[in-house]
């Protein structure tokens, strides 16, 4: 069931969705009230949408609004390098137009680094002059050779799903390239995204 919140200070003017849309709650200067907004490709190709109140527009990508919304504010934390950093959105799936709430999460520089490594989507990650990716990555469910036999698989998305013991959209990501990538020397890179406090953009 697709559950509508209030998108944090736009409460009754906008909502947004564990599906990852946003709507219009109010009507007003030529907009409908629950009209569905119309997502735009924005820089680094993440999905943005425009919201407005009292005549003034102002952009916000859309998995930091659904993020905040479902999982509260991102915080604080040291890295490493004893530097103070704000967590950014991690897409668990590897699919970085996915906005499902079950999709989203705060995390670590580091924890995103790791989802890229662990779906195939980052080809850079070298730690003592090894590249670890794919199978080589701790948390990969998938060896190499089953990926090849995934790609050549024509079979139904959720058969071939149930055979390997993934989800479905772990399979349609592997066919559109868009994980494990380098194996079929397709190029994709992995973007994220760091949400300061208090702004969306």
């Amino acid at each position: 069931m697709e559950v509508w919140l209030d998108v944090v200070g736009w409460e009754g003017v906008y909502e947004t969705s564990s599906f990852g849309r946003v709507r219009r709650v109010e009507g007003g200067q030529g907009a409908r009230a629950g009209a569905i907004l119309i997502p735009r490709p924005g820089n680094k190709g993440y999905l943005r949408v425009a919201l407005c109140k009292d005549g003034c527009p102002r952009d916000y990508r859309i998995h930091i609004l659904v993020c905040r919304t479902f999982h509260g504010p991102p915080v604080q934390y040291i890295n490493k390098s004893g530097d103070v950093r704000w967590q950014e959105v991690r897409h668990l799936d590897g699919d970085d137009v996915n906005y499902a709430s079950v999709n989203l999460c705060w995390g670590t520089s580091v924890e995103n680094s790791d989802d890229s490594l662990m779906h195939g989507t980052r080809s850079r990650g070298e730690e003592h002059g090894l590249l670890v990716r794919g199978e080589k990555h701790h948390n990969s469910k998938l060896t190499e050779h089953e990926v090849r036999e995934i790609k050549a698989d024509h079979r139904p998305t959720i058969a071939v799903a149930k055979d390997y013991g993934v989800s479905a959209a772990h399979i349609r990501l592997i066919k559109r390239g868009k994980t494990w990538a380098w194996l079929s020397d397709v190029r994709n890179k992995t973007r994220h995204v760091v949400a300061h406090e208090g702004e969306y953009a």
